[in-house]
């Protein structure tokens, strides 16, 4: 739980809306969850597959292909309404911001410079992460927030003979109707 919330203060009810954030270029401000890099094919480097979060690296390396399958896949759940009503949101960044400086660091191991200017919860800190990534953000109904994050985690971009669970071991935000968070999971 992300104070201040505590397992014995939440008391959402059914009717509860809240929203899953997950980063596609940047760092949350909350240091425990997953950051995300957003890589372009070259002419030098046509074919690149996106990769998940591991041990060493927290972060989900998302290509243009995988970002737009995975919209798709928002887009079906939402339509077949088994989860109740979702919306869905897309937040780019319009100019150079703290996810350019991310994904440059992190492609030089370097996160650390980042780590420290970011880790606080507080609202400046927040407000100024929040507008500094790109993310898509599930808003959802609480009852079906556990079932939709573990749809999240089956989701698998398919590429050719590649099947990768991009999403699974990643840490993702769960955000309460004031986007203050409420817990990583």
């Amino acid at each position: 739980m992300i104070p201040p919330y505590t397992e014995s203060l939440i008391e959402f009810h059914e009717w509860t809306h809240c929203s899953w954030l997950i980063p596609i270029r940047g760092k949350p401000a909350w240091i425990e969850s997953t950051s995300a890099v957003l890589i372009e094919s070259t002419s030098e480097h046509p074919v690149l597959l996106p990769t998940p979060p591991n041990s060493q690296k927290n972060e989900i390396t998302w290509t243009t292909t995988s970002v737009s399958r995975f919209w798709n896949f928002l887009v079906r759940i939402r339509e077949a309404g088994n989860l109740g009503p979702i919306g869905l949101a897309f937040h780019a960044v319009p100019s150079p911001s703290l996810a350019d400086k991310w994904s440059r660091l992190s492609r030089t191991g370097n996160t650390n410079a980042v780590d420290s200017s970011i880790s606080g919860t507080s609202t400046f800190s927040f407000l100024s992460s929040i507008a500094s990534i790109d993310y898509i953000k599930i808003y959802h109904d609480w009852p079906r927030t556990y079932h939709l994050r573990s749809l999240l985690d089956a989701w698998s971009f398919e590429s050719g003979e590649h099947k990768i669970r991009l999403l699974v071991g990643a840490k993702f935000v769960l955000l309460d109707e004031k986007s203050n968070g409420v817990m990583i999971l």
